[in-house]
């Protein structure tokens, strides 16, 4: 909505470039409902994570079927959203 922040600044995805698994992180208090969505270069969400009370500020996504490329984490909270760009590198 007109209201949403770009939260770019509080989300940080590690380790990258990842040889699979990756780390979620959102620095934000009272973040309100997270959702987490991981997708291909072809938008096809292949990872997805929420938290409907924000009880956690970090997400865990095994990504080791997945081939070598790059791929964006799609970030939503009550407060705004963010996405980043993520490698994988075998």
């Amino acid at each position: 909505g007109a209201n949403e922040l770009n939260i770019d600044s509080y989300v940080s995805v590690y380790p990258n470039p990842s040889a699979g698994s990756i780390n979620v992180y959102i620095g934000l208090q009272n973040a309100g409902h997270v959702n987490v969505k991981v997708r291909n270069v072809l938008g096809d969400v292949i990872a997805e994570s929420s938290d409907p009370l924000s009880t956690k500020n970090k997400f865990f996504f095994n990504l080791n079927d997945q081939a070598s490329g790059v791929y964006f984490v799609e970030v939503k909270t009550d407060n705004g959203s963010a996405v980043k760009k993520v490698m994988i590198s075998k």
